[in-house]
């Protein structure tokens, strides 16, 4: 996508701004398959003169789907090492 979103670029203030909004919204495939949410309800949230029900209509959408998984997976495996780490401060 080419976005620079976690960087600031002198001068232009947040790059978190309307045309990082529009490229990101552009390809919805792309964003959908990065965010996991569904790519119909990313195409209609691209800026567009609306109505009252459509906007209805994309909540009641976006509160139906389910939350995408976590991006990061702690693994039990790691838990354990946690539940060592503190069970090792204890007094024998």
């Amino acid at each position: 996508m080419g976005l620079l979103v976690d960087v600031p670029k002198a001068g232009f203030g947040r790059t978190n701004d309307g045309n990082s909004s529009r490229r990101f919204l552009f390809n919805r495939n792309l964003s959908a398959e990065i965010t996991g949410v569904d790519s119909h309800l990313i195409h209609r949230l691209k800026a567009r003169k609306t109505t009252k029900p459509f906007l209805k209509e994309s909540l009641e959408m976006l509160l139906s789907t389910k939350p995408p998984q976590s991006m990061v997976d702690v693994s039990d495996k790691e838990e354990s090492i946690i539940e060592t780490e503190e069970s090792s401060d204890e007094e024998p």
